[in-house]
């Protein structure tokens, strides 16, 4: 009885470990890969279009060197959202301008300044979002499930 007593414990307390583990790292706060594509993600009623993965994650990275529609849509936002930080018309090419904005919102939400767009700099970033059904728009940010 005191046997079983014992198992019984050590079962609980394993299961209780697990439940309250941390989750993956993966979900948030790492990269899934390299932005190579624009993606449309819709919430609150309202939708705007978001540098993803080739599979759809929003959860990517993009840096200097890099030439694809994700930084493209990068660009837009960045110009539109910040207009003060005086990026040129989007081009698609992530250059020294481009990485120079990036800095500049990493330096104003106080994260690491690398010029690098990652699962950070997405989190706390505006980006432009258009409501059809109010014919309104605004800079906000991503929710994190998007």
């Amino acid at each position: 009885m005191k046997r079983r007593f014992t198992v019984l414990c050590a079962a609980a307390s394993a299961l209780a470990a697990l439940l309250t583990a941390a989750p993956a790292a993966s979900a948030k706060g790492s990269s899934d890969g390299p932005c190579t594509i624009s993606k449309l993600v819709n919430a609150s009623g309202g939708f705007a279009d978001i540098p993803a993965t080739s599979g759809r994650s929003s959860w990517c990275t993009l840096r200097v060197g890099a030439r694809n529609d994700a930084v493209w849509i990068l660009q837009y936002n960045i110009r539109t959202c910040y207009p003060d930080f005086g990026l040129s018309a989007p081009d698609g090419i992530y250059g020294p301008e481009t990485e120079a904005s990036v800095r500049q919102i990493q330096r104003m939400r106080g994260l690491t300044i690398d010029g690098v767009y990652g699962p950070n700099t997405r989190m706390n970033m505006q980006v432009f979002w258009q409501y059809t059904s109010t014919g309104t728009t605004n800079c906000l940010g991503i929710p994190d499930y998007v």
